[in-house]
């Protein structure tokens, strides 16, 4: 835990003169630190990564001289209010001068190293030159000037948020961001460490104190900066920030505590042992400007890990944005598009990929709305929109980001229209389990179910009741697949089916003679089925009044089984059969609705089960008129029956 907590301890300096007449460089920073903690939980768990890997590359090269320079494009951000704030762009030069002095062992008060410690200073070889080429592929000279509405700033990184009238990062994954504005009474600046928010990822530097021009001593020499740069390297205090700490650098000797001023060499430290020779000329203590001159060979390899691959900084070596400044590579603007998967909240649009093509950057918005939604570095040639609002007429463009950082223009607007909302329509009964005739659900009449086939081979059955003289109309719509439907009468006879193709609604209609019961089933045709969407159900009645005489004169009666309490039906009921005239005289016409062709069984009895007449006849659906003689059938009540197949249709008829 006391490396963790140093760890943080360090991941944001700040150097402040605590008494501005003394002149010393103090840490303030503990109480940014503990919300910096707060509000990026994860950073934590970062700057152990880099650690471990910062100690195997120690392990893997414990020599890192002679090893190619590494080239840092800067882009000082001058964040000023009044015009002395506004820093030349001389002053930003003599910053980059010293940093490249310092960090090359090329500064003057080398010469003025001890001996205890001369073969130990390191050229680290990393020189600093100010971006030619801004993010977007433009040219610049890497000061960005933003004048501000605030007078000063404190260590709490607004200067860096354009929503507190700051400056915004340029891309901390290629460039190194310094921003120099006001720091207020006292503060010198602070830097971040490796693994910090890229958009936090930076060095801030008050302005007073940034280069040798126009600069306050004893700190005018620009070491802040080659402090603060040390530690966006990944260098600590050199006491540890602790009484006889540890910098985690092996060529550095332990130290009492941070030096002020400029002590008088050798300084021994008796704190943390017998004649330990400090490191005051270090630039990581706390010395004045001109007492300071030098990195050691442990901290060189330290800085120069976060280079290696894996490293936190690699990628600064896989780009140049310090050369000459040439034309960025004009890549194509994106076409072709095409839209799919649209629905009401989403959609997906692709695109031909585009020559010279590192990524993309994609805008939309509501033909209603003046602000574009920006999304950066769609790293291919197509992107899933979502949360979109329903029937809506979207704007959309696309442009390409080229290989050196330049960009195509923005493609012609795109129209995207969205679905309507649909609402999911919730079944008034799955009606499951109900694949059995036994189990069958009552179903009231005149009212409309919405049921669901939810599954190949799915069958739902319903059973209602009906009075003798009743008209039905049974009626399936709102078909989402191809669904079917029977009908049967109490002792399971089929009456009636519909079985049109595709989601062709279906129907029947009969008539009763005779109080019973029936049974429906849906189904779908050869295993069709429909998860998420309904179908709706509906069995209209038509009761029509029957006198007494009627009654008897039609012999009707309630028939002598209805449901019993397994719900199985046992009786029988007449079905589509029309017989006219009814009463008649020599003969009758039958009107035959038959399910398939084939022979029928035509027979006439008495109600005492004699048979008078059988006749075996042809029927089908242009077939399906018979006649039957009645001139040698006495007069009385009779019932007329036709059987096709498994079948039965029957009426009852009067012979005059």
């Amino acid at each position: 835990m006391k490396f963790i907590f140093t760890l943080w301890t360090l991941a944001w300096v700040c150097l402040t003169p605590a008494i501005l007449t003394a002149q010393n460089r103090t840490c303030a920073a503990s109480d940014m630190l503990e919300n910096m903690l707060k509000a990026n939980p994860d950073m934590q768990e970062r700057m152990e990564y880099i650690e471990r890997h910062t100690q195997e590359f120690l392990q893997r090269t414990p020599s890192v001289s002679e090893r190619t320079v590494i080239n840092i494009p800067v882009v000082v951000h001058v964040v000023y209010n009044s015009a002395v704030e506004n820093i030349s762009d001389a002053q930003v030069q003599s910053q980059i001068d010293v940093l490249n002095r310092d960090f090359r062992r090329l500064n003057a008060e080398v010469a003025a190293i001890p001996s205890t410690f001369f073969n130990v200073a390191a050229d680290v070889e990393i020189n600093f030159c100010l971006a030619t080429i801004t993010p977007t592929g433009t040219a610049t000279n890497g000061i960005n000037r933003y004048q501000t509405t605030k007078t000063s700033w404190s260590s709490n990184d607004d200067m860096k948020r354009p929503a507190k009238d700051g400056v915004a990062a340029w891309d901390a994954t290629r460039y190194l961001n310094i921003w120099v504005c006001n720091l207020g009474s006292g503060s010198l600046g602070y830097s971040s460490f490796p693994g910090a928010p890229l958009s936090l990822d930076g060095v801030v530097i008050d302005y007073r104190y940034f280069g040798t021009v126009n600069t306050r001593a004893p700190f005018h020499l620009g070491r802040t900066t080659t402090h603060e740069v040390g530690h966006w390297l990944n260098l600590f205090h050199i006491w540890g920030d602790t009484q006889c700490g540890d910098d985690h650098v092996d060529d550095t000797p332990v130290h009492h505590g941070a030096n002020f001023g400029c002590p008088i060499f050798p300084s021994y430290n008796s704190t943390c042992g017998n004649n330990i020779i400090e490191m005051p000329m270090n630039f990581m203590d706390y010395t004045n400007d001109a007492c300071m001159s030098m990195f050691t060979q442990g901290q060189k390899a330290r800085m120069r890990s976060l280079f290696a691959v894996g490293g936190a900084r690699y990628s600064f070596t896989q780009s140049n944005l310090c050369g000459t400044v040439v034309s960025p590579i004009v890549c194509n603007t994106p076409t072709n598009f095409a839209l799919s998967s649209v629905t009401d909240s989403s959609a997906k649009i692709s695109w031909a990929v585009a020559e010279g093509a590192r990524s993309y950057t994609l805008e939309y918005k509501p033909n209603f709305a003046a602000v574009w939604k920006t999304v950066n570095d769609i790293p291919s040639n197509s992107f899933n929109m979502s949360d979109l609002l329903a029937a809506t007429i979207y704007h959309v463009r696309i442009k390409t980001i080229c290989t050196n950082g330049g960009e195509s223009s923005f493609s012609n607007t795109i129209y995207l229209v969205t679905g309507a909302r649909v609402e999911p329509v919730t079944c008034s009964d799955n009606f499951e389990p109900n694949n059995t005739r036994s189990t069958a659900k009552p179903l009231s009449t005149n009212k409309i179910e919405k049921g669901l086939v939810g599954y190949a081979g799915d069958r739902d059955w319903y059973y209602f009741k009906l009075e003798a003289g009743t008209t039905i109309n049974i009626s399936l719509t709102g078909l989402p697949a191809d669904y079917d439907i029977k009908f049967y009468d109490s002792r399971l006879r089929l009456l009636r089916s519909s079985e049109n193709m595709g989601n062709t609604n279906e129907s029947i209609r009969y008539t009763t003679t005779i109080r019973d019961s029936f049974l429906v089933v849906v189904y779908g045709y050869n295993g069709a089925f429909d998860e998420d969407n309904c179908y709706n159900l509906n069995i209209s009645a038509n009761q029509w009044a029957l006198s007494t005489a009627q009654k008897t004169e039609l012999n009707i009666e309630e028939s002598p089984a209805i449901l019993n309490t397994n719900n199985r039906f046992e009786q029988n009921t007449e079905g589509g059969l029309k017989v006219f005239p009814n009463p008649a005289n020599e003969a009758v016409t039958l009107q035959i609705a038959p399910e398939f062709e084939s022979h029928a069984r035509i027979s006439l009895t008495n109600l005492s089960g004699q048979t008078l007449v059988s006749e075996t006849k042809w029927v089908s659906k242009t077939e399906n008129t018979i006649t039957l003689d009645l001139s040698s059938v006495p007069s009385g009540f009779y019932m007329v029956s036709v059987r096709q197949g498994e079948q039965i249709w029957t009426k009852k008829l009067v012979k005059k």
